[in-house]
C-alpha cells in the first residue's frame, strides 16, 4: 500500500478499518483475520511513511481515514519492530514439567 509491491501476507501488517460515518479509524489486526476490508503494508519505516503521507490508506479503502491515530501512537512502528524481532514467529518454547 505505501511503497505498491506485492509480499507474503505473513511477512506484511494488516490494517483494517473501524467505525463508519465520514471518517473511519484504522487499527492494527495483528491476527490478519479480523472482519472487514484490510490493507496490507511492509514492516519497513519507508513503506510505512509512504502509506501515511501519500494517501495509501485512503486510496486502500477508498473513502477518508483518520491516520492520525496510528501516526500519533506509533502502533505501526511497533507492529514493524515485532515483525523484525529475531523471534518473530518462533513456536513458543513450552517447558516440560
Amino acid at each position: 500500500m505505501g511503497c505498491r509491491k506485492s509480499g507474503d501476507r505473513h511477512t506484511m501488517i494488516r490494517v483494517v478499518r473501524e467505525g463508519g460515518g465520514a471518517s473511519l479509524t484504522l487499527v492494527v489486526d495483528p491476527s490478519g483475520s479480523a472482519h472487514g476490508r484490510g490493507a496490507w503494508v511492509h514492516p519497513d519505516r519507508a513503506c510505512i511513511a509512504f502509506a501515511l503521507t501519500r494517501g495509501g490508506f485512503q486510496r486502500s479503502f477508498r473513502a477518508p481515514v483518520d491516520v492520525a491515530a496510528l501516526a500519533k501512537e506509533g502502533t505501526l512502528e511497533r507492529a514493524c519492530e515485532a515483525m523484525t524481532h529475531p523471534n518473530w514467529g518462533a513456536e513458543p518454547h513450552l517447558e516440560a514439567g
